[in-house]
């Protein structure tokens, strides 16, 4: 290994001073080549300012910005709608409103409308406290009616109405006063009834008779008709008057048989509530 030594001392006279390192076996020989040490020169202030300017005019890369963190989107959940409801079921029609005396058709100066058709039902009940909550008119022999149906009663609760007709107690078929009698003795019952055909007679007497021969007994429920004679009432369509019916009422409202005859001889102009049975 050489041991370099700084060019002092053995450096010949006369030798160029060079910046470098002399090997100490080379001192006293005869200069040949020069061995020369290349050493970077410190660069000049024209460069480092070169340098400066460059890095004052580079720009570091931008460093990427932190993602901010995202809102949660917040979760829907999507719920079926109900099933729309099935629609309301049609209202029942109403009842026909009962015929007023101006809505009753007109045939002369009289005129005819049926009010409740008749009707027959069965009806099965029984004694409460030996009571049926109701009392019956037995003064036709062929037709018992009821005359008084109590309200809350055994009949009123199965739908029976005054003017309904007895046709046979427990399957017999009897006179009036016999179906009364089986009617007092048994507990438990079936009744086989029938519901009146009801029509609104308007009769304009205009000087005429009526034209009815009554029944007029005091302990009957209304006004029994038994012929027609003529007057009015033979002018009337045909059946609007039938042997057995019951005229009930005159403009609307019931009252006794002779205050019935009175209020018929004395108008002019009178509305009859009539109830015919199939006798």
């Amino acid at each position: 290994m050489l041991e370099l030594t700084p060019g002092v001392g053995g450096q010949p006279h006369g030798a160029p001073r060079v910046r470098g390192m002399w090997c100490a076996c080379c001192v006293n020989e005869a200069p040949a080549e020069e061995v020369v040490t290349a050493v970077s020169a410190p660069p000049d202030a024209k460069e480092e300012e070169t340098m400066e300017l460059r890095a004052a005019f580079v720009q570091e890369p931008a460093k990427p910005k932190e993602s901010e963190p995202k809102a949660e989107t917040p979760e829907i959940k999507v719920v079926p709608a109900p099933p729309p409801a099935p629609p309301a079921p049609p209202a029942p029609p109403s009842p026909a409103p009962e015929p007023k005396e101006k809505e009753l058709k007109k045939k002369t100066d009289s005129a005819l409308a049926v009010r409740q058709p008749a009707e027959s039902y069965v009806v099965k009940v029984s004694k409460e406290g030996g009571k049926l909550g109701g009392g019956l008119d037995a003064s036709q022999e062929d037709c018992c009616v009821f005359r008084r149906v109590d309200l809350g009663g055994a009949l009123d609760r199965k739908g029976v109405r005054v003017y309904d007709r007895v046709v046979k107690v427990n399957g017999e078929a009897k006179k009036s006063s016999e179906l009364v009698q089986r009617i007092k003795e048994a507990t438990d019952l079936e009744l086989y009834m029938e519901r009146p055909k009801v029509k609104e007679v308007l009769m304009k007497k205009a000087g005429k008779k009526v034209g009815l021969r009554l029944n007029s007994d005091e302990e009957c429920l209304g006004l029994i008709v038994k012929e027609v004679t003529g007057g009015v009432a033979a002018d009337m369509p045909k059946g609007t008057f039938e042997p057995k019916d019951r005229i009930v009422e005159i403009n609307g409202q019931s009252m006794k048989t002779a205050d019935m005859l009175k209020r018929m001889s004395e108008l002019d102009s009178i509305s009859l509530t009539v109830c015919s049975y199939s006798l």
